[in-house]
């Protein structure tokens, strides 16, 4: 089976792993390439670019550099929201002539055509329907969903209900247009079949996952862990973590969470705790003054998070909005630590509150803490339990569910059109 993955998820992302959309396109990749006769990755870049990793080719696609130098100017000038940028390169990458031809010349020679993540990749979606290829949606946690979940809170905030409904607009056709459609949580299931109309047969669930390969090295993070505790001078304080993509809206507002909500309660209620706040992931994008908190440190971009999440003794993520599985609550799983987390946090996960993790509102967060903190049993009984039931989400599994949804629509079309 041949494979052609096309995402508007920029190359140094998949490489780098630094969100959780290019994590599940870099880890499928990978494991995927192990079953099939060829999987090629289609994606943004800066310039032409022939990748490999693995058995994986990604084949990097420049946008019009004059295209993009007005798109930057005129969405970062006119509306003061980086993440807007991202969705405005997806319908430039959707008009460019190069990445259209690269696409249409591997669609044609490719069994199964995979659109990952990016909601506007229409065109890609007829060349396939015109050669008789199977299409898959994987998408990355459902615009609409959170539209219709938020969409109180979204009147305050016109421009960005905007660009969710212009999002869950090329949601609705890239759902309607593919054969198959892939979530990872049953909520985003739920959307596209009561809110979008597709038939539940046709949307599979296939949650996110982590590389559990780490595992195999355990002593050797943990000596990193301990560099890490004592170059930060943070051996006898309460070390909380919390990891992203600091460019996604939903973690910026969980960092909002843990500097305007969590950490004044804590000093406020809790004054003997001793305790210092994580926060993993590059910074450049958020406000000035959540870069001032004296409990905070901001690590910038790592290559490698998990010594310092095993550096930390309790992690958490305080989302407020979001769908689909959240990478970063199975990875804090992996690493066998303590995790708090609101029920958006905990989606499609199945965790069990007080027993695989603590799942509360933000409001409450702070108490969950203190306790915590003061409870070292508990908090390797929360953190034991975490790390087992991490194995179910194995990325080597998920990638094998992926690989048995293909081969069998695939065995399908072929009896269909013989």
């Amino acid at each position: 089976m041949k494979v052609c993955i096309i995402t508007g998820t920029p190359v140094d992302s998949i490489l780098k792993r630094d969100s959780g959309g290019a994590l599940r396109i870099h880890f499928i990749a990978k494991y995927l390439s192990k079953k099939v006769k060829r999987i090629t990755i289609v994606a943004q870049s800066d310039q032409f670019r022939l990748e490999r990793f693995d058995n994986v080719t990604i084949i990097g696609v420049p946008i019009p550099s004059l295209l993009l130098r007005f798109t930057k100017k005129f969405f970062l000038r006119k509306f003061l929201e980086t993440t807007v940028l991202d969705y405005a390169i997806y319908f430039i990458l959707e008009a460019n002539p190069s990445f259209l031809n690269i696409s249409r010349s591997l669609i044609k020679c490719s069994d199964a055509v995979i659109i990952a993540g990016s909601r506007f990749q229409i065109l890609p979606i007829i060349y396939s329907k015109m050669h008789r290829k199977i299409v898959v949606f994987d998408l990355f946690g459902s615009s609409l969903l959170l539209l219709t979940r938020k969409f109180g809170e979204l009147l305050r905030i016109p421009f960005r209900m905007l660009r969710l409904i212009i999002c869950s607009i090329g949601e609705l056709i890239t759902a309607k247009l593919s054969d198959y459609v892939v979530v990872s949580s049953p909520q985003d299931k739920f959307a596209l079949i009561k809110l979008m109309g597709k038939e539940p047969t046709r949307v599979h669930i296939i949650p996110d996952g982590v590389d559990l390969s780490f595992m195999q090295h355990l002593e050797h993070y943990e000596t990193l862990a301990k560099e890490i505790r004592q170059k930060t001078f943070l051996e006898k304080k309460m070390l909380i973590s919390f990891i992203g993509n600091l460019r996604s809206i939903p973690n910026v507002y969980a960092v909002k969470e843990i500097i305007d909500r969590i950490i004044p309660s804590l000093r406020s209620k809790y004054s003997n705790l001793r305790f210092h706040f994580l926060v993993i992931g590059p910074y450049k994008f958020l406000p000035r003054r959540f870069l001032k908190c004296s409990h905070v440190t901001f690590t910038g971009y790592v290559e490698d998070p998990i010594p310092y999440l095993m550096a930390s003794d309790i992690c958490v993520a305080p989302l407020t909005q979001g769908t689909g599985t959240k990478t970063k609550v199975i990875l804090y799983m992996a690493c066998g630590k303590p995790i708090i987390t609101t029920s958006i946090g905990a989606e499609g996960l199945g965790l069990d509150h007080g027993k695989d993790a603590i799942v509360c509102e933000v409001e409450r967060m702070a108490d969950y803490i203190a306790k915590l903190a003061f409870d070292k049993n508990l908090r390797q009984a929360l953190g034991k339990a975490a790390k087992t039931k991490a194995k179910d989400f194995d990325w080597v599994k998920r990638a094998d569910h992926f690989y048995a949804l293909l081969k069998d629509i695939v065995k399908y079309q072929g009896e269909e059109n013989p």
